[in-house]
């Protein structure tokens, strides 16, 4: 120690034989640092009183150093250790915070700021990290701009606080955590984002508006490509982009009307869509089988992009291949398990082809995203109202009308499902009402499409009766192919057969079109 006076009853402990590990322990009475007077610790610091004075403690150990005040303050903290400062309880500075060299790690304790502490020398690698539950605070008596120099890793992540009109309460505080990583409820195809949340809270305050603006680490803390980053929200429940401009310029998100509990991050925008379809093949009553699911025959890739289905499918605005992990295809025991991939279509409301997804189809009809849980997701687009299209590799699509577009909106809808096909009327659906294949109450996509084109027909031009037995099957109809992905399995059980018992060739003239070999279902679906 340099300097002190004015000793109450103290205990300091040292260890003068090894200055790295000197620590200095306060456990009553009064401490005053006098006016240009300097404590160096370089071991850990606990104190149970007050320290007072308009000296500084300067923590410049050459290993990690524990500090805890158990709440009482500290007038002026130097932070000059690069091995980082870690908090093993609560502590407060009441006049300044300077950044030398290192970090303060929160773990489980809050760092407490007094309303009027200042905070010098935060930039690149030396701030405060939120490292487990703990917060940032600092107290506050008025409204204004309040900043908290948090951070990740090494990357400088402040968070500032633009608090106005309202009351003030005694006892008020703003505070955050910035916790690193990729935001956990992040949806699975986004690809442009920033690898830390700001998770603000914030009491006292009441009638004010809290607006917040977080700035990101440029380059080094973003996954992606920046120009796609937006201001999104999340609520526990949604995400919202409402009222959160960005400035990639500067790398700051201003979040405009914040409540105290959001959890805030920048990524590209999206629309997530839940629907729900059944296809007619599968069907079995209730919901569908998932036969080949439980064959192993799913691929866990897009099937959409390649032969024989991408003569009939092509993606538009949607470069990256759909791609499951092999756990979406286990057995969950439920109406969770996956039947297929569906090709899902979205059109402006005047009926231009906006971007397409492969997504994949659950038993109950559930369409949800790659991880075979969640809606599906189409980035970069705004709010509004869509017309959606959702096709099979062997049944026939349905679209919703043009009058009757459905509106996506940049919230999660947490309740209901955006479309249901299977209870759509022939006044939602595009064309009449020949479009959908009805069992009882329940709509469905036709099936029988084996050739993937655009009709089920047993006879005439491109039908599929000639595909299944000549193509398929090699003009052979006493042959069965078992363990199959193909179109010409148009009951999905894992087998393309012509005779014999479930097969395909009375599935299609019979189930699908009633006995009549002349008959032919057209797809009904925007152009």
């Amino acid at each position: 120690m340099n300097k002190y006076a004015k000793l109450g009853f103290l205990v300091v402990l040292i260890g003068l034989a090894n200055k790295s590990q000197a620590q200095l322990v306060i456990n009553g009475g009064t401490i005053t640092i006098e006016s240009g007077a300097v404590v160096s610790v370089q071991g850990d610091l606990t104190s149970n009183t007050d320290v007072l004075g308009p000296g500084k403690i300067i923590l410049n150990g050459t290993s990690t150093q524990q500090v805890n005040t158990n709440g009482f303050s500290i007038p002026n903290l130097e932070i000059s250790n690069v091995a980082n400062i870690a908090l093993a309880g609560n502590t407060r500075v009441s006049t300044s915070l300077i950044f030398t060299n290192g970090k303060i790690q929160t773990g489980v304790n809050n760092l407490i700021l007094s309303s009027t502490a200042v905070v010098t020398g935060a930039a690149t690698g030396k701030f405060v990290e939120t490292n487990g539950t703990g917060q940032l605070r600092k107290e506050i008596t008025a409204a204004g701009n309040i900043d908290l120099p948090v951070g990740s890793g090494t990357n400088y992540m402040p968070l500032q606080y633009q608090v106005s009109g309202g009351t003030i309460g005694a006892g008020a505080y703003v505070g955050t955590q910035l916790i690193s990583g990729v935001h956990p409820k992040k949806p699975i195809r986004a690809t442009d984002y920033i690898t830390a949340y700001w998770k603000p809270t914030f009491s006292g305050i009441t009638g004010a508006t809290v607006n917040m603006v977080g700035t990101y680490a440029d380059a080094a803390g973003v996954t992606g490509d920046e120009a796609f980053l937006n201001g999104l929200r999340y609520d526990g429940t949604d995400w919202s982009l409402a009222s959160s401009p960005i400035n990639t310029t500067s790398n700051a998100v201003t979040f405009n009307g914040v409540a105290s509990g959001s959890e805030l991050y920048a990524m590209n925008k999206f629309l997530l869509m839940n629907s729900k379809v059944f296809l007619q093949g599968p069907f079995n009553g209730t919901t569908m089988n998932d036969n080949l699911r439980a064959a192993g025959l799913v691929p866990f890739s897009d099937p959409y992009r390649t032969a024989p289905y991408s003569t009939f499918f092509t993606h538009t605005d949607n470069a990256v291949a759909e791609v499951a992990n092999p756990s979406v295809f286990a057995n969950l025991g439920n109406d969770n398990n996956i039947v297929d991939w569906v090709f899902l279509e979205l059109r402006s409301a005047s009926g231009s082809l906006v971007q397409t997804r492969s997504a994949l189809l659950q038993k109950d009809g559930d369409v949800v995203d790659v991880d075979g849980v969640n809606p599906v997701f189409f980035k970069n687009l705004d709010e509004g109202n869509f017309v959606i299209t959702v096709r099979h590799r062997n049944h026939l699509g349905l679209s919703t009308d043009l009058t009757n577009a459905k509106t996506l909106s940049v919230t999660k809808p947490s309740a209901v499902n955006n479309l249901n096909f299977t209870a759509s009327t022939d006044a939602q659906i595009y064309g009449n009402a020949e479009a959908f294949y009805t069992n009882g109450a329940v709509k469905m996509l036709w099936a029988g499409n084996a050739n993937s084109n655009n009709s089920s027909r047993y006879s005439g031009p491109s039908n599929d009766h000639s595909y299944l037995l000549a193509t398929e099957l090699g003009g052979n109809g006493s042959a069965v192919i078992s363990g199959v992905y193909k179109g010409g399995d148009l009951n999905m059980n894992g087998n393309v057969r012509y005779s014999g018992p479930s097969n395909d060739h009375s599935f299609l003239l019979t189930n699908v079109l009633s006995g009549n070999g002349s008959a032919v279902i057209s797809q009904q679906i925007l152009p």
